[in-house]
């Protein structure tokens, strides 16, 4: 029997996934390796790029198959597939295609829908000058523990490093986070405003906590503090921005030759 082209079990399904991915990382016993895919040839082999060297990936031998492929979309979605090294030379992989997942979807980060407004400052561009505007204001739609997205009318590029700031509450009252981040998606909109995902850069121990504990709170509200007005505001948000996440610009891959 013919598979049809979204089965799971597709060399087009690992591709269109693939294709629209946001990012892509590798797994091995549990440590997670961040990098990029350099090319591919359907069916054959992908040639991985890896960020995080380190002496458990260095010591795995060639032919080892025990590696997950890890697909992560724009929406958070995690698609997990199997693979074995063909060879390598660091920090370049060259594994096998996968031909089926390994795993039931999974969501890489839950989203809190916020409205947090920011300044947003363009820190670094890659490879280019950076323009005479460099400094707006923005507004964060929602936060994950892995990034989050902001919409502003500054002109971002993929890769571009940005500096931004992010109100949370605490055990003692509020605390502003200086927080800084890399451009990984586009969406751009009519009204001139565009919204992008934002991936935390070098965030450290004390900030993951109050982001993880501002997440918390806003997830699981106690009812006792959290007004009925304030949990109708919450459900409208996640419905306002609930298309959005949906319809992020899906990054482009360019292969090397």
């Amino acid at each position: 029997m013919v598979k049809s082209a979204d089965s799971s079990n597709s060399l087009e399904f690992v591709t269109h996934c693939l294709n629209n991915a946001d990012s892509v990382k590798i797994e091995l016993d549990e440590n997670i390796y961040s990098g990029s895919i350099e090319r591919w040839k359907i069916g054959q082999f992908i040639v991985f790029r890896v960020n995080n060297i380190d002496s458990s990936l260095v010591s795995i031998p060639v032919g080892f198959s025990g590696l997950k492929l890890k697909v992560i979309a724009k929406s958070g979605a995690v698609r997990n597939f199997k693979t074995r090294i063909l060879k390598k030379k660091m920090p370049l992989i060259l594994l096998s295609f996968p031909k089926s997942e390994v795993e039931k979807v999974e969501r890489m980060f839950e989203r809190v829908y916020v409205q947090l407004d920011t300044p947003v400052i363009l820190v670094k561009r890659i490879g280019d000058i950076l323009p005479e505007e460099t400094t707006h204001v923005g507004t964060i739609t929602n936060i994950s523990k892995g990034g989050c997205a902001l919409s502003t009318q500054l002109t971002f590029h993929k890769g571009d490093r940005i500096n931004f700031f992010m109100e949370v509450s605490t055990d003692i009252g509020k605390t502003t986070l200086d927080l800084m981040g890399v451009v990984r998606g586009i969406q751009k909109y009519d009204n001139g405003t565009t919204s992008y995902g934002i991936e935390y850069y070098k965030l450290d121990r004390d900030m993951k906590r109050e982001i993880f504990t501002f997440m918390e709170r806003r997830l699981n509200p106690i009812v006792n503090v959290a007004s009925k007005e304030e949990l109708l505001n919450l459900e409208k948000l996640k419905e306002l921005h609930r298309k959005e996440l949906q319809d992020m610009q899906e990054p482009e891959y360019h292969t090397r030759n």
